[in-house]
């Protein structure tokens, strides 16, 4: 049984089952009275931070702990494109908090018309900032599931790889054929030895 195999596929796929459960709870708001408060939007973003450490980590832990090898580059690969999914998820997160403040500091605010237009900017503004990390989320998991997947079905090597390979049988190059009756362009034993 390969440990390093199963022990890289399993981090993939817990990361990804991480990152989606955050993405599920970052929900977008129809309308103002539906948006969170100040403190489920802090949690949530200290859970995107932690996201984020959590793929540097598992890169660090793969580079200490696993020998060199094509799965374990793949699985450091997945992390660190998953972890600069999620840093932009981050940004757009970020950004929606600002938003989210100036609602909650204007909840009380008496209605202006500009206060009101400033009102629909700000919502539209976290709108498309959590749509948008939601999005970087969804990518994040697709890449560490992908990269999961590969190591778990890894592609056959090729034909050119295995010929190419230490004692693969070599055809000899066609100048170095025995002239024979027929010309050597069209014999069938050369088509299949070039």
């Amino acid at each position: 049984m390969n440990l390093s195999f199963n022990d890289e596929s399993y981090m993939l796929h817990a990361a990804a089952s991480h990152v989606d459960l955050v993405r599920r709870d970052i929900r977008v708001p129809g309308a103002r009275r539906a948006i969170p408060t100040l403190e489920a939007v802090s949690e949530l973003q200290g859970r995107l931070a932690a996201l984020i450490q959590d793929r540097s980590d598992d890169v660090l832990y793969l580079i200490e702990t696993h020998p060199d090898g094509a799965d374990r580059r793949v699985a450091i690969e997945a992390h660190a494109a998953a972890g600069a999914d999620t840093a932009r998820a981050a940004q757009h997160y970020t950004a929606a908090v600002a938003e989210f403040g100036f609602l909650h500091r204007h909840e009380e605010t008496p209605d202006t018309p500009e206060l009101q237009d400033a009102r629909e900017a700000a919502f539209r503004g976290i709108q498309e900032h959590l749509e948008s990390a939601r999005e970087e989320l969804a990518t994040a998991k697709q890449t560490l599931q992908r990269a999961a997947e590969r190591i778990e079905n890894p592609k056959p090597r090729s034909a050119a790889a295995t010929s190419c390979s230490p004692g693969a049988t070599h055809v000899k190059p066609q100048a170095e054929l025995p002239t024979a009756a027929a010309p050597a362009l069209r014999s069938p034993a050369s088509r299949h030895a070039r």
